[in-house]
């Protein structure tokens, strides 16, 4: 059992859960809208989507659901944009998870003599892609909300953020130089990564070769 997705799709939520015989090689779509398939003791399929963990009853000989899915948990540490969850079953059924709000984060400073101070901005899901503008007074951080990844600018001496991109399927921030523009990746359903330059202001001035 697997999980399926495309990189044009850009999370994880719109994925396809897929059972597959070592045997026989026969593949099954057990469901569409689904990531992190788990088949557990009790003879159900466990699976992530929209946050929650669902379990939903499987026929294991026929590769396919039985019944209608039903929301076992909420509010626990789940990240769309990767497909992962932090969750096991062991083979006695007991389910372990952990808590909290699905993959948040804060930003900290830290200084050379290695004392940490976390910055005002309130936790977010962050991807991995955080980078001081030239000035050293802006970031540029590529933020998941609800399985999207758009780019924000976050002011730290304002504690303000702007919202750059609304398309969903944006990371990975660049400055220029000067501190004027932003270069990021971007899929925009082209179902590869491109390079795209915004200007200041963020009015959005073309699209580059292929990245």
């Amino acid at each position: 059992m697997y999980t399926s997705s495309s990189a044009a799709v850009g999370t994880y939520e719109q994925a396809s859960i897929e059972a597959q015989s070592l045997r026989t090689v026969e593949r099954k779509t057990l469901l569409r809208g689904g990531y992190y398939g788990r088949h557990v003791p009790s003879g159900h399929l466990l699976y992530v989507h929209g946050g929650r963990l669902y379990a939903a009853p499987m026929d294991e000989k026929r590769l396919a659901l039985t019944g209608p899915p039903v929301a076992v948990i909420e509010q626990w540490a789940v990240n769309a944009d990767i497909g992962n969850a932090q969750m096991d079953v062991s083979r006695s059924g007991t389910l372990v998870y952990v808590r909290g709000e699905t993959g948040k984060t804060i930003l900290t400073w830290l200084d050379g003599t290695g004392r940490t101070e976390p910055l005002r901005a309130p936790p977010a899901e962050y991807d991995g892609s955080v980078r001081f503008a030239p000035d050293g007074k802006r970031l540029a951080e590529s933020l998941t909300e609800r399985g999207n990844d758009d780019l924000r600018v976050y002011d730290w001496e304002r504690d303000t953020r702007t919202r750059l991109t609304f398309t969903g399927l944006d990371g990975v921030p660049v400055w220029s130089p000067d501190g004027k523009h932003v270069v990021f990746t971007s899929t925009r359903g082209w179902g590869h990564r491109k390079l795209v330059l915004d200007a200041g202001g963020w009015r959005r001035r073309g699209f580059p070769a292929d990245g």
